[in-house]
């Protein structure tokens, strides 16, 4: 059996592929005049990849009762909130692409976080980011 950082590399490499569909060719338009409804799209498409169920909303349930990983988690809320750009969204992808034999994308997410994630929600959709540090 691979291991779970050889599992999460494929998907992510799944991911990075769906992204680079997603923002070439005929769905280019699109992309450029709403970022929204690429967005929605690339929700639906990762959230099933990833087995989590699909929603607009930072309650993240694993449909194959797997546990949530950090990567997971940090694409999904980046996916779920309203400041959608699908160019820093690639760049997220990259990164973890990057650092996969870091291991720090590779870790279970602890069940508390999830429980808090909507509160989290609210704060950031008032000051706009979700990826990037809180002001202080």
């Amino acid at each position: 059996m691979a291991s779970v950082e050889t599992q999460s590399y494929r998907l992510i490499d799944q991911i990075r592929n769906l992204i680079n569909f997603y923002s070439k060719g005929k769905y280019e338009f699109i992309c450029n005049n709403s970022p929204d409804f690429i967005r929605q799209i690339l929700n639906t498409s990762i959230s099933k990849l990833l087995s989590i169920d699909v929603n607009n909303t930072f309650l993240i349930l694993k449909s194959n009762q797997r546990s949530v990983y950090y990567f997971e988690l940090r694409i999904i809320v980046y996916l779920r909130t309203n400041n959608f750009n699908i160019e820093e969204l690639k760049s997220i992808v990259n990164e973890i692409y990057l650092s996969n034999n870091s291991g720090q994308y590779f870790h279970k997410v602890d069940l508390q976080l999830l429980e808090v994630l909507p509160s989290f929600k609210s704060y950031i959709g008032k000051n706009g980011q979700s990826d990037h540090p809180m002001p202080e």
